[in-house]
Formats: C-alpha cells, structure tokens, sequence
C-alpha cells in the first residue's frame, strides 16, 4: 500500500491541531480557511464526525485491524502492516486527551 502524501499531510495536520489543543471545531475551521477539501473532495467545511473519524483511526500507526467472519466478533490486528502515518506514541495521546474532554463535557 502507497501512502498518498497530500492526504497524509491532512492527517498529520489534524492529529497535531488536537496536540496543540485545538478543538475540533478549531480544526474544522482551519481546514477550510487553508483551502483543504473534505475526505469525499467537496470545498466546505469538514463535518464533526470527519475530523473526530481521523482521530479514531488506528490504521494511521500503521496497524490493521480485520474481523473475522465467525459469527462471534472475533478480530486481528495486524501491526505494522501499512506505512504509518502518524506515531503510535502519538495516537495514543490523542485517544487520551478525547477521553478526557468528553469525559469533562459530561460531568458539566
């Protein structure tokens, strides 16, 4: 599989907006002001679930997961089986720090 260099570079924007601390109106808005089209190549904004769906994304560490057609929900992962985009190190602060906001947003 060959990595596609300008979406990469999309991802790897959105991943490190979140680092910054840039919320993911934040980034929607800042993807559109830089000219950046949505995942299905139409110049609007980028919807919620768009810019939340990257950031979910563990194929972006290189890592594949597959289910299984048993009946029984089992699934693989297959590390390492992509070129990773994004660190491991990387993903996994991100899954942190959206755990942590919307664990605030319900307490309110």
């Amino acid at each position: 599989m060959e990595i596609q260099e300008n979406q990469a570079k999309v991802v790897k924007e959105i991943f490190h907006l979140y680092m910054d601390g840039k919320s993911v109106d934040d980034i929607r808005e800042q993807l559109y002001e830089e000219g950046i089209f949505t995942p299905n190549g139409e110049k609007k904004k980028w919807s919620r679930g768009s810019v939340t769906g990257v950031l979910h994304q563990g194929k972006y560490t290189g890592d594949v997961t597959i289910s299984a057609s048993d009946n029984i929900g089992s699934q693989v992962v297959m590390t390492e089986a992509i070129p990773a985009i994004i660190s491991e190190d990387t993903f996994q602060k991100v899954q942190r720090k959206m755990e942590k906001r919307t664990r605030r947003k319900v307490k309110k």
